[in-house]
């Protein structure tokens, strides 16, 4: 299935959005998959906020969709009762909602092919994450909570995370001098890490393959967020990323 398969606009009153922010929601979806099947596959979502991802994974074929969403503070208040309205007016019985953290979920061993978590690593531990790389205790902590992703996937499951790096024009002023990125006004870029401190931090954790790649999350008149998605261009506008990391076996 591809967006053209999908009816945006009864898909949008659902979600209590526009058409445009309907489909700007299901390009950055197709975005992070990257070309990811996800037909039949056993997928947790981390950090499911209003839970459109996991929606659209099941709308997409998945075979069972976890999503957690614990709402702690800092987060959408009400996200998840939304997101359970929406998955009980869509009949969508394979998307289970769940009001809990990563770290107290009873994650089945093997139980997924599949772990998506889309701006929420580094809600994970978000102090230990301010603290990367430098502390060693805040690599330990990161490392356990990665290592829970690599027990719950089965043999050569995915973990696919995306976020926004720390390295960013706007990183400094935005912190000192009050000034935002127009483009991503709200980012606490003190509170982020570069793709490459999650890629060792997961290797450490028993990850064999870890790669990612630079993103511009939205659509842009003539494709022009293609010509955004490097490293130099990120730096310069959103610093996301998409970063792929498999349990063993050949790189989906």
């Amino acid at each position: 299935m591809t967006a053209r398969d999908l009816d945006i606009p009864d898909l949008a009153a659902v979600f209590g959005l526009s058409e445009t922010k309907m489909r700007r929601r299901v390009y950055r979806f197709e975005k992070l998959l990257g070309g990811i099947g996800v037909a039949g596959k056993r997928v947790l979502e981390v950090g499911a906020g209003d839970g459109v991802f996991s929606c659209l994974l099941s709308l997409w074929g998945a075979r069972s969709v976890i999503s957690l969403e614990p709402e702690q503070e800092g987060h959408d208040a009400g996200a998840l009762a939304r997101f359970t309205a929406n998955v009980r007016t869509l009949k969508l019985e394979n998307v289970t909602p769940m009001a809990t953290t990563l770290q107290a979920y009873d994650a089945p061993l093997g139980g997924f092919d599949l772990i998506i978590s889309v701006a929420s690593v580094n809600h994970l531990d978000e102090e230990s994450c301010i603290g990367l790389p430098g502390s060693a205790a805040a690599r330990k902590s990161y490392i356990e909570l990665f290592r829970k992703f690599h027990d719950a996937l089965t043999d050569g499951g995915l973990l696919i995370a995306a976020d926004c790096g720390r390295a960013n024009l706007f990183a400094w002023p935005a912190r000192r001098l009050g000034i935002r990125n127009p483009l991503a006004p709200t980012v606490e870029w003190w509170k982020h890490q570069q793709p490459r401190v999650w890629g060792e931090l997961l290797a450490a954790a028993g990850f064999s393959r870890c790669s990612w790649r630079w993103v511009f999350p939205s659509p842009l008149w003539l494709g022009a967020d293609r010509l955004l998605s490097n490293a130099p261009l990120a730096y310069l506008s959103t610093s996301f990323f998409v970063l792929n990391a498999q349990r063993t076996g050949h790189m989906v």
